[in-house]
């Protein structure tokens, strides 16, 4: 049957004959030989440009009718082909629009959003595709977020690029932040020290001043200064000065827990000066009346600086009390916002994190003060300067700053499945990403503030015994094992890792919850009495399991004292002070995470590492616990840290981490090498 249409003119058109017509066309073009063959121009619509290397001929230069065909060509088309209307084709290089960006207004466009028009023939396609920051294709133009890398990819592609409307305030933005960037990098060479007429209650060190004159009129600032230089000081009279200038009524203090004490009770009577009144609250998550009249009473205080000092643990989940506070100093006053061991906000995707970076914009003068802002891995910066100002490193999503600065492949979750997740196996643009951080920040290592003595690592290894080494390689290779009747079994991958470290301290953790020890005499307890025979002065021993803690303690008896999650406060308290004043103990017995901050152990002349953490922070913060005496007693030649190691076993490649770590440490923030754990 044959099927007919008519057209508006009446016309009748016999499609089954029109359908013979294209066919016995595509059947003669395929028996001619491929170089005489014609290419039809083909479109899709709902492309983003048609597909120009379908075409046959040359491209006509001067037309924005797309290439040139042979007439030939055309006239084997059918009628309703010919008059089909093909999309524009972008026009070449000799005919370059400007380049213009603009704000970008659509429905569901995310407030701030601009979209660019340019022409995508050469290689601005490609160009634009790398764009570092977030991006998305809408139809022929490109639409993004004026991020810092973004507007300065576009800058440097584009020099001649037109902003229009609020386009412009993002690049005034940007151009702005890098002079500010430049200013501080040239002050920083030139070794600025500026006109000092702030009347210190304490005299600074050199570091201390330079830091304090560079950073205290910038509204965002890292103190990237190494434990015990003297950073509280910078802060504290940072806070004074912008309270003089009458540019901040309130200074908002949070750190670790036990820490944001100290600030209260021993830092702000030494260094904050008497002629900045001031009036502190230390903040508790007890819903007590009496709490809530000390926040009043700061929070109504009117004669000076109000100072309120909490601790990250406020802002977890179920705190409701400790974000209302926070959030209601943030909305009222002018506040310099300190994020101290900024580190504890280094995961981008935790609830607490998130809290604190999106309330933290509120404040109009913000810190972070760390000493060691890579413990883990360049992705662990991203957190810390989005609190301050996602310009820095140029994004305002973690996921486009990871595909800048790292090197990802997607890794199966096991071996049978098809989900994948993102592995950081590698960093790159690393000098790009220190230049940013270097425009912002002040970096002071303990070496050049004080007299204070290299480190000299050491490694003294033990073998483990038959026994150990039986259930360790069995538990590794079979992930089950036995010891006497009990067995061990774990498939779970971090947990069996910690299982593995256990056995080679001397430990077997069956599954009914006991430690048993695998032999009558421990290796690595007869290893750390050895050390202990030829080591003078006192010694620090860090430990990371409580079996371990308290098989230590049990050994070394009178001689030492412990400072541990289960010791109480009293005893823990009495155990310092005895370390300190006591020649009789020599010993202190403790875990990393307990001491790592805010702690003076001074009068220690080496640290011993009997387990370790893969942590880099706990282990940088626990050796800076040993180096600065503040009392100014003597000090020895050398620190000594010792590691004790058993070869073929996790200790290595833990110890290999914690190395690898400090060397990306030492290349983003400029640090001269310090040949951290490395063997003598």
């Amino acid at each position: 049957m044959a099927l007919h249409c008519y057209h508006s003119g009446k016309e009748r058109i016999d499609l089954g004959a029109m359908k013979k017509h294209a066919k016995r066309n595509r059947t003669n073009d395929q028996s001619k030989s491929s170089s005489d063959r014609k290419i039809e121009p083909t479109f899709e619509y709902g492309a983003l440009w048609p597909d120009l290397t379908r075409y046959s001929g040359t491209i006509d230069q001067h037309s924005n009718q797309g290439p040139a065909v042979q007439e030939e060509t055309q006239s084997t088309l059918p009628a309703p082909y010919k008059t089909q209307k093909k999309p524009a084709r972008p026009k070449s290089r000799q005919n370059i629009q400007d380049v213009i960006v603009e704000p970008y207004i659509a429905k569901h466009a995310r407030a701030g959003s601009l979209i660019m028009t340019i022409d995508l023939g050469g290689m601005n396609w490609s160009l634009l595709a790398a764009m570092p920051g977030y991006h998305k294709w809408v139809i022929r133009q490109l639409m993004f977020r004026p991020t810092a890398a973004n507007v300065a990819y576009i800058l440097y592609h584009w020099p001649d690029t037109i902003w229009k409307g609020s386009a412009k305030k993002a690049v005034e933005e940007y151009q702005a932040e890098a002079e500010r960037s430049k200013d501080i990098q040239q002050r920083k060479r030139e070794a600025y020290t500026g006109t000092d007429d702030f009347p210190y209650k304490t005299q600074p060190y050199e570091k201390q001043r330079e830091a304090f004159l560079l950073s205290r009129d910038e509204h965002i600032f890292a103190l990237l200064m190494e434990q015990r230089t003297g950073k509280t000081k910078v802060i504290l009279d940072t806070a004074a000065y912008l309270y003089c200038e009458g540019k901040i009524d309130a200074l908002v203090i949070v750190t670790i827990n036990g820490v944001h004490l100290n600030w209260v009770f021993d830092e702000i009577p030494v260094h904050l000066p008497d002629w900045c009144k001031r009036s502190c609250y230390i903040h508790k998550p007890n819903n007590t009346q009496k709490q809530g009249r000390a926040f009043q009473e700061v929070y109504k205080f009117k004669g000076g600086l109000k100072i309120f000092s909490f601790n990250f643990e406020a802002f977890s989940a179920g705190t409701k009390l400790s974000r209302e506070r926070f959030e209601q100093c943030l909305d009222n006053f002018r506040c310099l916002l300190v994020i101290d061991e900024s580190t504890k906000i280094r995961t981008h995707s935790s609830n607490r994190t998130k809290y604190i970076i999106k309330q933290g914009a509120k404040a109009l003068y913000r810190r972070i003060l760390t000493g060691a802002a890579v413990t883990k891995g360049v992705e662990n910066l991203y957190p810390q300067f989005r609190f301050l100002d996602p310009a820095i490193l140029g994004h305002d999503t973690f996921t486009s700053y990871r595909n800048d600065f790292c090197v990802v492949i997607n890794t199966p979750i096991s071996k049978d499945s098809d989900i994948k997740f993102p592995r950081i196996v590698g960093y790159k643009n690393l000098e790009r990403l220190q230049q940013g951080i270097d425009g912002c920040s002040f970096r002071a290592l303990l070496s050049e503030c004080v007299d204070v003595p290299p480190k000299v690592y050491q490694r003294h290894y033990v073998e483990l015994s038959s026994r150990q080494r039986r259930i360790y390689n069995e538990l590794r290779d079979k992930y089950i094992t036995e010891l006497e009747g009990n067995e061990l079994s774990e498939i779970h991958v971090l947990t069996r890792l910690m299982r593995l470290q256990q056995i080679t301290s001397g430990w077997f953790p069956s599954d009914d919850g006991e430690f048993k020890a695998i032999d009558k005499v421990n290796p690595r307890m007869k290893a750390l009495t050895a050390i202990l025979e030829i080591t003078e002065g006192k010694v620090l021993i860090f430990a990371r399991f409580v079996a371990d803690l308290d098989a230590i303690v049990e050994t070394l008896g009178e001689k030492a004292v412990a400072y541990y999650g289960k010791i109480s406060a009293t005893v823990k308290r009495e155990g310092k002070e005895r370390f300190w004043n006591d020649d009789s103990i020599l010993y202190m017995v403790a875990n990393p995470q307990s001491m790592a901050w805010g702690h003076n152990f001074a009068c220690a002349d080496t640290g011993i590492y009997y387990s370790n953490f893969y942590d880099l922070e706990l282990r940088i913060q626990s050796e800076d616990r040993m180096l600065v005496d503040p009392t100014g007693r003597d000090r020895p030649k050398h620190l000594g840290c010792i590691d004790i190691v058993a070869p073929g076993t996790l200790d290595v490649p833990i110890l290999s981490a914690l190395r690898m770590k400090k060397n990306l440490a030492e290349l983003v923030l400029q640090d001269p090498r310090s040949f951290f754990l490395e063997t003598e």
